[in-house]
């Protein structure tokens, strides 16, 4: 009996595959992806993403820490070079970079800049005058937007709202919403 339950199983999944599919978990959205970091010098790796137009998220950053003055760095020139801005690190500080191990966090661009301003971004160094790592930005590039929704209809139980906008990354297990 076990021999027929386990073949009319198979051949329900046999026939029916999508059944299978809508069993996977859901692939998650991090934003518009730019690339991977091109690690050039202190084992820099990671995987960069847009989240909107001034928001940067990097997933499993790795970085040794062992640069002399080495910043988050973005710029407008063919490739990244000694002009350029300092982005401010996770926590909003302009600190030399120490070592990274696997981290993700999100970075915003400088104040009134956005991402479509650059061409690059870059884990530089500024006394070597020195790429350790860079991804491109693609001209005619376009970040995520938020969207917006209708307000509520007021039919039911008297609940009403103005357009909502929603925008959404996804940190490790965190999921951030904004208003």
């Amino acid at each position: 009996m076990a021999a027929v339950n386990r073949l009319t199983f198979l051949l329900i999944v046999w026939s029916f595959p999508s059944a299978v599919i809508l069993a996977q978990e859901p692939e998650v959205y991090y934003g518009k992806f730019l690339g991977k970091l091109n690690s050039y010098h202190h084992q820099v790796a990671g995987e960069v993403y847009a989240v909107d137009e001034t928001t940067f998220l990097i997933k499993s950053f790795i970085y040794d820490g062992l640069g002399p003055d080495t910043f988050f760095w973005v710029g407008s020139s063919p490739r990244p070079g000694p002009q350029g801005l300092i982005v401010s690190d996770e926590n909003g500080k302009t600190n030399v970079l120490g070592p990274y191990l696997n981290k993700d966090f999100t970075l915003k661009v400088p104040e009134q800049k956005k991402i479509t301003d650059f061409r690059w971004f870059s884990v530089y160094d500024l006394t070597q005058q020195e790429a350790y790592g860079d991804v491109s930005i693609s001209e005619g590039f376009e970040p995520p937007a938020p969207q917006v929704l209708t307000e509520l209809s007021k039919r039911g139980h008297k609940v009403t709202s103005a357009a909502i906008q929603v925008s959404r990354v996804h940190v490790g297990r965190l999921d951030i919403y904004q208003r």
